[in-house]
């Protein structure tokens, strides 16, 4: 075997692991978020977590999937950019940051939850 066909195989060896090392990475990745995405449809099914009365420890996209309206009514109730937060903020954090009590802000989402009901029954 020639010193060629020697730094060709190390090549053919190297490229082997290279492309085995990219594949477990890439399994790895489908296996957390496919987990992920199985947890939170099991979760979301589970009739316990549909239509829970509002409460401050949620966030607006908790409200949005436990009372299956589109995001945009909630956004919508709680303004076009939610103050002191992102959409996985509480509601009682969000609140906080406009100063005013929390059960303000629950009302405030349960008559924007009803009136879409009342429209898309």
């Amino acid at each position: 075997m020639g010193k060629d066909q020697a730094e060709s195989d190390h090549g053919a060896k190297f490229l082997r692991y290279a492309l085995i090392g990219v594949l477990c990475i890439a399994l790895a990745f489908i296996g957390v978020y496919g987990f992920r995405a199985v947890a939170s449809f099991i979760y979301w099914q589970d009739e316990a977590n549909q239509f829970q009365p509002i409460d401050g420890w949620m966030s607006p996209r908790y409200v949005v999937r436990s009372w299956q309206v589109p995001p945009q009514v909630v956004s919508d109730a709680l303004g076009d950019r939610i103050e002191g937060g992102t959409p996985r903020t509480s509601l009682e954090e969000i609140a906080k940051a406009r100063g005013v009590d929390v059960e303000e802000i629950i009302a405030i989402l349960e008559a924007a939850i009803a009136a879409h009901q009342a429209k898309h029954p």
